[in-house]
């Protein structure tokens, strides 16, 4: 369905107004101009390679992942895994600020001194090539060079099932995602590191306080953290 659209020029209402509001500013059409079939294509090709290569890294990193989980509080530091968002989305860029490429974070990680492995879950929404007859362009973000890059720095991938939102055997990092939310409710820390809406709700931390206090992250759930937390969503609902 997607082909022939593309192929027929079909186009639906809300395109044909675009298509309009583009006539009157002639200058910037150009730069707006969507991308072809042949570049969604390529992107699709990029994106599937990605994801078999993304497979593969899971499957050998299971056995070491278990191990790992299972020796964690003999570990110096907590285990950090990063809960990465959908890209390309508003949400990591601009939204997310100054880091919103897990590479360059990954980077900003090994240079605060974090030196043990560093585990990474993706978005379960990078596994969808297309949406409503549209190419998702999930792989002008997501590639085979990614994910060989964060592997190179020593990055582990969790299976797709591990649940970051209730889990307390590893700290999961955001950009600026709802999980922090989600285990805020539950009593549970996050790191987060963009500037989210919810910033500064209980049980949320920044990357500053997970090298100042490490151990202040192996504490087990609180009660308190998730009574606050939801007194605190409570009063940003009542006064937006």
């Amino acid at each position: 369905k997607a082909y022939w659209k593309s192929i027929l020029g079909i186009r639906n209402s809300e395109s044909l107004r675009f298509s309009r509001e583009l006539k009157r500013f002639k200058n910037i059409q150009s730069s707006l101009k969507p991308i072809s079939f042949l570049q969604e294509i390529k992107l699709i090709n990029i994106h599937k390679k990605s994801l078999k290569l993304l497979d593969t890294f899971i499957d050998n990193d299971l056995t070491y992942i278990k191990e790992l989980l299972q020796n964690n509080q003999a570990l110096a530091d907590p285990l950090v895994a990063i809960a990465a968002n959908y890209q390309p989305e508003a949400t990591s860029f601009p939204e997310a600020g100054e880091i919103y490429n897990f590479i360059d974070l990954v980077i900003y990680l090994r240079s605060l001194g974090i030196v043990g492995p560093i585990l990474y879950k993706e978005h379960p929404a990078t596994r969808f090539f297309a949406v409503g007859h549209r190419s998702t362009r999930c792989g002008v973000a997501r590639s085979v060079y990614y994910y060989s890059a964060l592997k190179s720095m020593g990055v582990y991938f969790l299976v797709s099932g591990f649940d970051l939102s209730t889990t307390e055997s590893v700290i999961p990092l955001t950009l600026n995602g709802s999980i922090a939310i989600e285990r805020s409710l539950r009593g549970l820390p996050t790191i987060v590191t963009g500037s989210p809406w919810f910033q500064g709700m209980p049980g949320t931390f920044s990357l500053t306080n997970l090298i100042d206090s490490p151990t202040k992250f192996r504490l087990i759930k609180s009660e308190g953290v998730a009574y606050s937390a939801s007194m605190f969503i409570n009063d940003i609902m009542k006064f937006s």
